[in-house]
């Protein structure tokens, strides 16, 4: 992990403004007992390189107000860390439209 927080750093160094990450944690179906400690991780690390903040999407109701298109403008990246099932995502079109326009999206299971 400090290999990781490392080049955070040095990447953030350079950037004058953090970017902001959504990480989705919400599940419709298995929850994995790894979510909190994912999240705590993955918080860390954006606290400690300056490289980024984190906001969380962890239920079904943060679903249909964040991954929304008006929502998705205030963030440079979504992270779904072991999610499953069908999130229910409000508009798929447009949440794949707003990755294909340049937004990152991380996954990880």
């Amino acid at each position: 992990m400090e290999n990781i927080s490392q080049a955070a750093q040095s990447s953030a160094g350079s950037a004058q403004v953090a970017k902001r990450l959504l990480v989705v944690t919400h599940t419709a179906g298995f929850r994995h007992e790894c979510i909190p400690l994912s999240e705590g991780i993955i918080a860390a690390l954006g606290e400690k390189s300056g490289a980024f903040t984190v906001d969380f999407c962890r239920d079904a109701n943060d679903v249909q107000i964040m991954l929304t298109p008006e929502h998705l403008q205030n963030y440079d990246a979504v992270f779904f860390a072991n999610t499953t099932g069908n999130l229910g995502i409000p508009d798929l079109p447009a949440f794949l439209g707003w990755i294909e326009a340049g937004s990152a999206f991380i996954g990880a299971h």
